[in-house]
């Protein structure tokens, strides 16, 4: 049994496909309205995905990894390099106190050294290593131990390595001056061992600044 199609089916056919393809006109309307539709969509999906994108950003903040919180290790180096830095101050601070108690001052007050000086001005350098005096044993040691209680802060043991700074500023004080200190150098050496000595018993005392009870007079002042 044969088919038969006829020229007239194949016209048909290719008229109901073409159609299909072809928007009518009178649809020109809704398809206008659907690409806006589609367009409104695709811009709000692009706004929703930069507005996820700020909301991931937020919460990155909010909910922040708790391993992050916890407090990182105390790094030892820097710790030591400052403590170092901090001992360092101090011998820096001791030398020229030092120098100017034993050079400038203190040897000129006693006529051991001979410089063209007037009467006023060593009057005041006798004055000023006297008792009281901005470089006497206890003016001297005061600023050498509030300078060292700085350094200290709150732990009690860093102390002793304080302490070892205060002993270096003054052997290369002493160095400077020839390989001894005059006597009113080793007698602020001696009050600021004293002190921190009692420190070690009683604790560091509080405050920014050491005040010490006025010492008694010794030979060497009623000399002056």
């Amino acid at each position: 049994m044969s088919i038969g199609i006829s020229s007239k089916d194949i016209y048909v056919r290719a008229y109901q496909t073409a159609q299909t393809k072809t928007p009518k006109a009178g649809d020109k309307e809704a398809e206008d309205k659907e690409i806006k539709l589609t367009a409104e969509q695709s811009s709000k999906v692009s706004l929703d995905s930069s507005n996820a994108t700020d909301n991931t950003a937020d919460n990155a903040v909010v909910y922040a990894n708790p391993k992050l919180n916890k407090t990182a290790a105390p790094d030892l180096q820097a710790l030591l390099e400052e403590s170092d830095r901090k001992a360092q101050e101090i011998v820096n601070l001791i030398k020229p106190l030092v120098e100017q108690q034993g050079l400038d001052i203190a040897k000129v007050a006693s006529g051991q050294q001979k410089i063209s000086a007037s009467p006023e001005a060593i009057k005041a350098a006798q004055a000023a290593v006297a008792e009281g005096g901005e470089f006497s044993v206890q003016k001297t040691a005061e600023r050498i131990l509030s300078f060292a209680k700085a350094a200290i802060g709150d732990d009690p043991a860093k102390l002793d390595k304080v302490a070892a700074a205060v002993e270096r500023g003054f052997k290369e004080a002493s160095d400077i001056l020839g390989g001894s200190l005059p006597d009113i150098s080793k007698q602020t050496l001696d009050t600021i061992r004293t002190e921190f000595a009692r420190w070690k018993t009683d604790g560091i005392p509080s405050g920014d600044t050491v005040s010490l009870a006025k010492p008694a007079t010794t030979s060497t002042q009623k000399a002056a």
